[in-house]
């Protein structure tokens, strides 16, 4: 019998300045949220704000969560990420890789309460925005109606607080995959 290796490997979120909307079905998007859909990068899989560059040897693996989420504590943990806030969306899509983060609520059966969440979109090539919600594949409506032009105005039930944009800087960031 072999011993799986949960291990992390380090690497490189470098920006993405011409990511296209795709919204393939063979894709595997079961295997990654919203926020590795936002970075350009499946193969962070299920990551959570504040644990892109982390490895299962750091003390707070797997995810545990040292504060109630809020959306001051999600903007702090994509900046200790390496994501760079900026004030708005107009900057040009050919030279910057822009995502958009709100929190919400979302109730869980589970333990019957309201649970606190998150969710991302990416700025493509053409300038609107995509998104990937849950275990579902990438699309650019949210709801399924809205086409996604300034993600500020967006109005989603599960996600109702606006929690900024922010880049990859030109230098990328330091994750584990």
């Amino acid at each position: 019998m072999s011993q799986t290796d949960f291990s992390r490997q380090p690497g490189l979120i470098k920006p993405s300045l011409s990511m296209d909307f795709v919204p393939i079905a063979t894709r595997k998007s079961s295997f990654f949220n919203c926020l590795a859909y936002a970075l350009n990068e499946p193969r962070l899989g299920w990551v959570r704000p504040g644990f892109v560059n982390r490895t299962s040897s750091d003390p707070a693996w797997p995810y545990r969560d040292p504060e109630p989420w809020s959306p001051e504590t999600l903007r702090k943990r994509l900046i200790e990420d390496g994501l760079e806030p900026v004030s708005d969306d107009r900057s040009d899509p050919s030279d910057t890789h822009l995502i958009a983060a709100w929190m919400g609520q979302v109730f869980d059966k589970k333990s019957n309460r309201l649970l606190d969440t998150f969710h991302f979109a990416r700025r493509d090539a053409s300038g609107l925005w995509s998104h990937k919600d849950g275990y579902r594949r990438p699309a650019s409506r949210i709801l399924g109606i809205v086409p996604i032009l300034h993600p500020r105005m967006i109005v989603h039930p599960d996600y109702d607080r606006f929690s900024g944009y922010f880049r990859v800087p030109a230098s990328g960031i330091a994750c584990t995959f």
